[in-house]
């Protein structure tokens, strides 16, 4: 190796030290897992609390939440009859179908909605009723065709953006950022 090849291969090195020890601090307040208490790992998830127009969706978003709970795994869902660690509370704020794509060559005919859930959550200690965790806008979204009705078409988007919303809740009760 040459005295020249030496030279640039240790700049290079001390160049790629120096990009490392100045992306470290950055990373120091991060960690793997949930930034609840340790000791929170029992959940009990009560029925949706619905203020939206839409009516009877609360059970099939509490469900998709519970579900997605237990597939994350970090925390188990309880029974009301069972001890908590601590209580998700989830109030379903808007539940809005809009039209976005309009049939081509009829003016005004919507053949394309999104259906957009938004809520907001509190998460408090079972014990101490202090606030662990709380957010107040979650969402779930979905683009869905025209299925017959708006009715029809409602009961089919449901699915999807419930589970968005779903995902989101278990996100930030999950995250650690």
């Amino acid at each position: 190796m040459t005295h020249r090849t030496a030279v640039l291969f240790a700049l290079r090195t001390l160049g790629a030290m120096l990009a490392l020890f100045l992306a470290l601090p950055g990373c120091a307040g991060y960690r793997l897992g949930s930034s609840l208490p340790g000791n929170v790992r029992r959940l009990h998830v009560p029925m949706f609390e619905n203020r939206s127009p839409e009516p009877l969706i609360e059970a099939d978003l509490t469900r998709e939440v519970v579900n997605a709970i237990q597939r994350d795994a970090t925390f188990t869902v309880v029974r009301p009859d069972q001890p908590a660690d601590a209580v998700l509370r989830v109030i379903i704020q808007q539940f809005v179908l809009a039209p976005v794509g309009y049939v081509s060559g009829r003016h005004g005919r919507a053949d394309t909605y999104r259906l957009s859930i938004i809520a907001s959550f509190t998460l408090t200690d079972a014990a101490t009723g202090r606030v662990l965790a709380q957010h107040a806008r979650v969402h779930g979204h979905t683009i869905a065709p025209l299925v017959g009705d708006l009715t029809s078409s409602k009961l089919a988007a449901l699915p999807a953006a419930a589970q968005e919303l779903a995902r989101d809740i278990v996100d930030k009760i999950t995250e650690s950022w």
